[in-house]
């Protein structure tokens, strides 16, 4: 899972002014927050799919508030119509409402992510960066972020690559580098 407060990405280098600038400008952001360094050969992880888990996760939102509602609705029935419980009223209808509406919120939150994903788990997508394209490039890293989804979301709009926050670098020699697949060996550090 990504950092929630670092965004890393892969800018061209004639356009790094432009980006950075316009990220500092429109996030109010300190220059001792952003880092630019330059780029190695090598090879990058993407941050595809904590991007793909942000996607379902917003596309459930909207189902879960109706859900809520509509569960909250046969909650305050169930209170009302069951003789036991109309003693009780007050208390009984608060609580089979909030009742309802979180757990139907939450069904439906979970089926909505289940039935918009396409497939299983999926590997990592990397980037191959060879010595020319290395020189092209710089990698911008933004640290103690509080909006990073906006943030991350301004690289994507600029077509910047945005890479894994943690492991960025797939490899198992340096330190922060962890193999594209658990079969090349050691799995790296911990991600904490």
């Amino acid at each position: 899972m990504a950092r929630q407060d670092v965004v890393r990405a892969l800018v061209s280098t004639d356009r790094i002014e432009d980006i950075v600038g316009g990220l500092a400008e429109r996030f109010e952001l300190d220059a001792d927050t952003i880092d630019v360094e330059d780029v190695h050969p090598g090879t990058y992880r993407d941050e595809q799919p904590d991007r793909e888990l942000r996607q379902l996760v917003r596309a459930g939102r909207n189902r879960a508030a109706l859900g809520a509602v509509i569960g909250g609705l046969v909650g305050v029935a169930i209170a009302l119509l069951v003789p036991a419980l109309r003693e009780w009223s007050p208390i009984s209808v608060v609580l089979f409402a909030f009742g309802g509406a979180g757990v139907t919120a939450a069904i439906i939150a979970a089926r909505t992510v289940q039935l918009r994903r396409d497939e299983g788990a999926r590997s990592d997508k990397v980037h191959e960066i060879g010595p020319e394209e290395a020189a092209r490039l710089q990698m911008v890293t933004v640290r103690s972020l509080r909006n990073r989804p906006e943030v991350s979301d301004h690289f994507a709009d600029q077509g910047a690559i945005l890479l894994d926050t943690t492991h960025p670098q797939v490899g198992s020699d340096a330190p922060g580098q962890r193999p594209a697949r658990p079969d090349e060996g050691d799995p790296g550090p911990p991600a904490g």
